[in-house]
């Protein structure tokens, strides 16, 4: 145990008992944990909506969308101050979960009417891209047992495309019902 403690200085020389008698010390909102938390990220989102009016019975829209997200975290899911798991990779010196996405869509649409059907025609489409880096360290009981490491590293591209149409035609006019 000495070994231990001396080797990973956060961990509680306490044990388990002292821990929880910590955390109810802590409080809700604090964490007594192995590794330092934190949490960075930047996004961006641009839309823009277009409309002409061909005529006083058609528009032709257009809504564009982009966006781009980035993340940095370093966490520890145990929320302890033994190093069970935690989001970095020991042996690489990775630290923390990236996750980068971005996002483009367009929708380009026809809205009308004639006579008693009121409609729209459209596209859609939408283009995703993300890149998600994961490094991982479990349990940690140097220099009693090495702790150990793994690095997850993906990348995904979906594509959506669509072709939509939908028609409200008002029968009132045959029925002669309002």
């Amino acid at each position: 145990w000495a070994a231990y403690l001396a080797a990973n200085p956060k961990a509680n020389p306490g044990g388990m008992a002292a821990v929880l008698a910590r955390q109810q010390q802590l409080g809700f909102w604090a964490v007594d944990s192995a590794v330092s938390s934190f949490h960075r990220e930047h996004d961006m989102l641009v839309t823009n909506t277009t409309s002409y009016e061909v005529n006083p019975d058609a528009t032709v829209k257009n809504i564009f969308g982009y966006s781009k997200s980035y993340s940095h975290d370093e966490v520890t899911e145990t929320g302890t101050p033994y190093l069970i798991e935690s989001t970095d990779n020991r042996n690489s010196g990775a630290v923390g979960n990236v996750a980068t996405i971005k996002n483009v869509s367009d929708e380009l649409q026809l809205q009308g009417k004639a006579q008693a059907l009121t409609y729209i025609f459209g596209l859609y489409y939408l283009k995703t891209d993300s890149n998600t880096f994961y490094p991982q360290t479990y349990f940690d009981l140097a220099p009693v047992i090495p702790p150990t490491t793994t690095t997850s590293h993906w990348t995904t591209d979906d594509t959506s495309k669509a072709i939509f149409a939908q028609g409200t035609y008002d029968v009132g006019s045959l029925t002669h019902l309002e």
